[in-house]
C-alpha cells in the first residue's frame, strides 16, 4: 500500500530517494530456450530486462513508467513500459534477443 501523499502534488526543493533494483538476465539458446522465428543466426542468447523493488516491494505507485536505451544497432533501441504493461514489481518486462546488451 502506497503511504500518504501530499495530494499528488510536486514539492519544490524536495529530494526523494527509493531504491530499487535494476539489473539483465540472459539464457543461452538451446533445447530448453529455442530460438524464435526471425533472430538473427548471431544472436545467442535471450536477454530479459528487469526492474523491481527492494524485497519485491510494491514500487509502482512512485515509479510511472521505464524507459531503457539499448546499443544503436538494436532495432527500436529506445523501449518503455508502464501499466499494466508490468507487475506491482516489474519483474523481466522486457524480453530481448540480441547478442548484446548495454545498460547505464
Amino acid at each position: 500500500m502506497a503511504p500518504p501523499s501530499n495530494l499528488g502534488k510536486r514539492v519544490k526543493g524536495t529530494q526523494v530517494c527509493r531504491p530499487f533494483i535494476y539489473g539483465t538476465t540472459a539464457i543461452p539458446f538451446g533445447p530448453q530456450n529455442p530460438k524464435p522465428p526471425g533472430v538473427p543466426d548471431d544472436h545467442t542468447h535471450s536477454w530479459q530486462v528487469f526492474v523491481k523493488g527492494l524485497d519485491d516491494t510494491d514500487i509502482t505507485y512512485w515509479l510511472r513508467r521505464i524507459q531503457f536505451k539499448l546499443h544503436e544497432s538494436i532495432p527500436n533501441h529506445v523501449r518503455s513500459a508502464s501499466p499494466p504493461s508490468f507487475s506491482p514489481s516489474f519483474p523481466h518486462i522486457q524480453s530481448l534477443t540480441t547478442s548484446g546488451l548495454l545498460l547505464p
